[in-house]
């Protein structure tokens, strides 16, 4: 199927997307899912982005490189649990014509796309979830 809209810009850090990961190969991730943008805009990397994947499914075990977020408003179905768990050990930078944004539909069966952004504080939270997924522990990193 194909895919109907996609962003024109490098979305905004903390923007939750949608992916469209195929044609990935097992065990990468191989289909459409929520992520995460957790690089900046940068004008040196006009079209791509790094994100990470979300899933409703909580990990066992539950590892340092797992954070779980709060999704409010909730995402559509199959996605609309209000928590879901970032999957920060499976770090991806992709091309921005991967991503849409989350959608509504209106009165008309119109599709409405909408910008939704991760609280500041769930964020922090996801940061040391990514460095730990890296191998590379907070303590250790001098700004």
């Amino acid at each position: 199927m194909a895919k109907k809209y996609s962003l024109p810009v490098v979305p905004d850090k903390g923007e939750i997307v949608f992916c469209d990961f195929t044609p990935f190969a097992a065990p990468e991730m191989v289909k459409r899912r929520p992520c995460i943008v957790i690089s900046p805009r940068m004008n040196s990397r006009p079209s791509i982005c790094t994100i990470v994947p979300l899933s409703t499914t909580a990990p066992s075990p539950i590892e340092g490189y797992h954070c779980e977020i709060s999704l409010n408003p909730l995402l559509r179905a199959p996605f609309d649990n209000p928590k879901a768990w970032a999957k920060c050990d499976m770090l991806y930078i992709v091309s921005i014509t991967r991503l849409d944004r989350p959608y509504r539909f209106d009165i008309n069966s119109h599709r409405c796309y909408y910008k939704q952004i991760l609280d500041p504080s769930e964020m922090k939270v996801l940061e040391k979830a990514v460095l730990c997924g890296l191998g590379i522990q907070p303590e250790y990193i001098y700004l």
